[in-house]
């Protein structure tokens, strides 16, 4: 093709390469792997087989050629595209990779892609309504339920703006002059979503300083986005998760043993040993102290819920695993049994709340970052490398802002992890194998993030949602210990016959 059916004023503002390539397809009566033959980059054309996603991918625009690009359609496309993407995620801290923050797949507001119109700002995935109609985001076909890619593919569309089950996302009514529709544009609905567009450095006050949980994918909390925006608005209120701060100054508070330790390793305390080695062993005693209050943090945590949620079942938490596999079980001892092993590393479920020397909760090695449930230690090892890169040297800082900080984390995490536990515990406690693995790990996780500047004086904070379906939760589960007298167990101790006695649990 020597000449092509194009116009740069059918691009609008906000318009992502999808709907830019696909007008151009709709327009010329050509496919995904012509366009890539037409403007990619030479290995791009040379390729004779199967053209690769790492080509194809629309947000990094990776296999185009950018002057092939300008050449054909005028506009310079990838530039703006990544223009686009970094004034979306300016607000957000730069560690955060664009495949953490845009989607994969095609989201869509119906009332845009009807006029052939699609957004980059529908792949942001904090934003699950369209900011130019309000409208709930489609994830895929209205007709065959497809989750379409968010790159070039001739497999999921065969044909422009086309599913493969012949649903069509745009249809002009009049082919002739398809190209009026194109040139409609509506501004963005003056909301918290044009606010996010204007922020800048100045602006960006405690955004900067977000900590964000990716353990789970941002999808997953349709809140975030608001909470994020109203985060340096210090004029709305914010209707956004339960809010804790520390004392503004959390890090100058260090207690004796801590003073004491590092007085003990430093030059003057020790001579004739390096630096290096001095530092190894003020790490070593501050991973001890953090390890303690780990437990100490973990243990309070299941104190408080058989004090309260399982007040009415520590019975059935006793008698668990002393009676057999026939006996009636209880939910409740289940999900409390087994969340405990695995958030704190017992070596089984059947020693959880034994004071058996060796059968307790793991040791951790001081000398590493450890944590008392490997589930969650990738992120408290990233979230402890962050705040170690804040400091000149993480040994001599204040444990108190250390302590403040992964003991918010770590409750937030076993206590969601408490009612996943709850959740899963009709299902999975009748074929659960006490040596096996959780089958879920963040599903019922709720949202959260730290906001952790890094000068003196200012207070550091954590945003966290509640779980909200507790009634809901607890009314699916039935104990089958209703009674006081059905809550005693005839027990043979020492070859007593259990005749002759009645022992409470």
């Amino acid at each position: 093709m020597s000449s092509y059916c194009w116009r740069p004023e059918w691009i609008l503002p906000f318009e992502s390469p999808w709907s830019v390539i696909e007008k151009f397809k709709y327009a010329n009566n050509v496919n995904s792997r012509e366009v890539l033959k037409l403007v990619g980059t030479q290995h791009v054309k040379n390729i004779r087989a199967a053209i690769g996603h790492c080509h194809r991918d629309l947000i990094t625009l990776a296999g185009f050629d950018e002057d092939s690009v300008l050449n054909v359609i005028k506009f310079n496309l990838t530039t703006v595209n990544k223009e686009l993407l970094q004034k979306i995620k300016a607000p957000i801290p730069e560690r955060y990779t664009l495949k953490q923050l845009f989607r994969q797949y095609l989201a869509f507001c119906e009332k845009c892609i009807s006029t052939g119109f699609h957004s980059i700002l529908h792949q942001f995935k904090l934003l699950h309504h369209c900011p130019f109609h309000q409208t709930s985001l489609v994830k895929a076909c209205p007709e065959c339920n497809q989750v379409i890619p968010y790159y070039l593919t001739d497999k999921e569309l065969i044909g422009a703006f086309e599913c493969r089950c012949g649903y069509k996302f745009f249809q002009s009514h009049n082919h002739k002059l398809f190209y009026s529709a194109w040139a409609q544009f509506e501004k963005i609905i003056p909301d918290i979503s044009h606010n996010w567009l204007d922020f800048n450095e100045d602006k960006a006050k405690k955004t900067k300083y977000v900590h964000l949980f990716m353990e789970k994918d941002l999808e997953s909390y349709p809140n975030m986005f608001h909470y994020l925006s109203n985060l340096n608005n210090s004029t709305e209120v914010l209707t956004s998760p339960c809010i804790t701060k520390s004392t503004k100054n959390i890090r100058d508070i260090k207690g004796e043993l801590e003073k004491e330790e590092n007085t003990k390793y430093s030059r003057g305390g020790i001579h004739q040993v390096s630096e290096i080695q001095l530092q190894k062993y003020r790490y070593i005693c501050m991973q001890e102290d953090l390890q303690k209050s780990y437990h100490c943090t973990i243990t309070a945590i299941a104190r408080h819920l058989r004090n309260t949620i399982l007040a009415k079942h520590k019975t059935c938490i006793k008698r668990y695993y002393k009676e057999t596999d026939n006996e009636k079980k209880c939910p409740y001892a289940f999900a409390y049994l087994h969340w405990r092993c695995f958030v704190q590393g017992f070596s089984s479920a059947k020693h959880v709340d034994e004071k058996i020397l060796g059968m307790g909760y793991k040791y951790l090695e001081p000398k590493h970052l450890h944590y008392p449930n490997w589930q969650d230690s990738d992120y408290l090892r990233a979230l402890h490398e962050e705040w170690e890169n804040c400091v000149e040297d993480i040994t001599v800082e204040s444990r108190a802002s250390l302590k403040w900080i992964f003991n918010r984390a770590i409750s937030n995490l076993v206590i969601n992890r408490f009612w996943g536990w709850l959740r899963e515990a009709p299902e999975k406690m009748e074929k659960y194998i006490t040596l096996g693995l959780p089958k879920f790990k963040y599903e019922y996780q709720r949202a959260f993030f730290f906001v952790l500047p890094t000068n003196n004086g200012e207070q550091l904070e954590f945003h966290y949602e509640t779980e909200e379906d507790k009634d809901h939760i607890l009314g699916q589960l039935k104990c089958p210990f209703q009674t006081i007298k059905s809550k005693r167990k005839r027990l043979r101790i020492n070859g007593v016959n259990p005749k002759d006695r009645w022992l409470p649990l």
